[in-house]
């Protein structure tokens, strides 16, 4: 019974984290140039899923759920950074905004996260009390 609830339990808290939103850290690709280069931080105000980030035409984050994307080694200078996130049970959000990179600094590109919709406040309801009665069950 003992290995039961412990092998429960470790499969639920497994479940927990495999669901949280993680940092992206990533290099823009085809800095190997000499040239200065800076960093990119697209930090959102809530985690999204399907977090999609493109700077200067290169993708560099594909549907992710994350609330921070790190881009490093982003040539300096002008830079266009384009973030799309949302969807599904979330508000959907288009951006595009032009910055500029300084060489050997990060540049913060705050971004307003999706909003909930009735759809994912039920989803996180029922999210809720399922996890609550497979703790429970656990315990008894």
């Amino acid at each position: 019974m003992k290995r039961l609830c412990f092998t429960g339990a470790v499969a639920l808290a497994a479940a927990l984290l495999a669901g949280c939103a993680h940092d992206v850290h990533t290099t823009f690709p085809g800095s190997g140039a000499a040239v200065p280069t800076g960093g990119v931080v697209v930090r959102l105000t809530d985690a999204s899923y399907n977090v999609t980030v493109v700077v200067n035409g290169q993708l560099v984050a594909d549907r992710r759920h994350t609330g921070r994307v790190v881009v490093d080694c982003v040539p300096a200078g002008r830079a266009v950074v384009e973030v799309s996130l949302g969807g599904a049970r979330e508000t959907r959000h288009d951006i595009k905004r032009e910055i500029w990179v300084e060489p050997g600094r990060r540049t913060t590109v705050p971004v307003a996260g999706p909003e909930m919709t009735t759809a994912q406040g039920v989803y996180a309801g029922l999210s809720t009390l399922g996890i609550w009665l497979v703790y429970a069950a656990l315990l008894l």
